[in-house]
């Protein structure tokens, strides 16, 4: 089995109908997990809903380095809330 450990499989990149095709592909690929990275608010949202939508894709919330770090306190306090879903 091969894994994923680090993607971006949110909508800045891709819609909806592109990241079932993507998820397929790694599957038929022989890819058993795919580690979606969120890197700010709105893509840790979405990686929650892609855990949540597809049995291979695991998350990880975070916020990139460039990202507005006077929301980085929210974050945290995202990530915790969430921790048992990711």
């Amino acid at each position: 089995m091969f894994i994923d450990v680090h993607c971006h499989l949110d909508s800045r990149f891709y819609n909806a109908e592109e990241i079932e095709k993507v998820v397929e592909r790694a599957k038929k690929a022989g890819v058993g997990i795919v580690v979606a990275s969120g890197i700010g608010s709105g893509e840790n949202k979405e990686v929650l809903r892609l855990v949540s939508e597809y049995n291979i894709v695991k998350g990880a919330l975070g916020m990139h380095p460039t990202e507005k770090l006077d929301e980085w306190k929210g974050e945290i306090e995202f990530t915790r809330k969430n921790k048992d879903k990711i």
